[in-house]
């Protein structure tokens, strides 16, 4: 499945150049940034795999499904936007916000830069005017709901989000291993099971490629047919 991974990376990597889109538009502009976000996020877990050192590849998992899901739902209807400049602009204003006060030493002289307050006073603004027509940000729920993607909150992004979170089921599971009735310390996280997170990569990836071609009828789609049905005959073989 690597190899696989590493081939589907390749090939998308390369046809994007086929993918001709507005730099004007904005829906446009956030649809490629998510989708380079897949692929680069997606070639990172593969180079860590190929190396043997996994830790952090299921928080990278988390982020990438994030994208996806982002993705979907910009697809399917292009008013999710203003969600996603309502999040914009809330998560701005708290920051700022905290560089005002002076009381985060993270911050400190953040409040006192030119331009400062004035930003602060946009972005509240802005948000507001979204409030007002009906665009708050959404919690990760919403997100996943609007791209019709529930069970995979509910299921899958649990459990990345308790291996981002340090979730003490995880912790255990990563930490703590049986030996000779007894517990002992382990701090290799390479067990050698990668199946189902490569699985997962490859899975995403390539409907997210899928997707951006025919969104943008590159013309292209048809330049990973072979790659769709080896991953589809790789799972069957799997799975039985």
């Amino acid at each position: 499945m690597l190899e696989y991974v590493f081939e589907l990376h390749n090939r998308a990597v390369r046809c994007i150049a086929d993918v001709k889109f507005n730099k004007h538009d904005e829906i446009q502009r956030i649809l490629i940034c998510l989708y380079a976000t897949i692929l680069e996020q997606c070639e990172s877990i593969a180079i860590l795999i190929s190396n043997r050192r996994p830790a952090g590849t299921d928080a990278i998992l988390r982020s990438i499904l994030e994208a996806m899901v982002d993705m979907t739902a910009l697809l399917a209807d292009p008013s999710y936007l203003h969600f996603m400049n309502a999040a914009y602009h809330k998560e701005w204003a708290k920051l700022i916000e905290q560089g005002v006060s002076g009381d985060n030493r993270f911050l400190e002289g953040f409040g006192e830069q030119e331009g400062i307050p004035k930003a602060l006073a946009n972005h509240r603004a802005q948000l507001q005017v979204l409030k007002e027509q009906g665009y708050e940000p959404l919690n990760n729920y919403e997100r996943f709901r609007r791209a019709d993607m529930v069970e995979e909150y509910r299921a899958i992004y649990n459990m990345l989000c308790s291996e981002s979170h340090n979730n003490i089921r995880v912790l255990i599971n990563r930490h703590m291993v049986a030996a000779d009735g007894d517990i002992a310390l382990n701090l290799s996280s390479d067990n050698g099971e990668y199946e189902v997170t490569l699985d997962s990569v490859a899975g995403v990836l390539l409907a997210a490629t899928l997707a951006m071609h025919k969104a943008f009828a590159s013309g292209t789609p048809e330049a990973f047919e072979d790659l769709n049905k080896q991953l589809w005959d790789m799972r069957k073989a799997r799975d039985g």
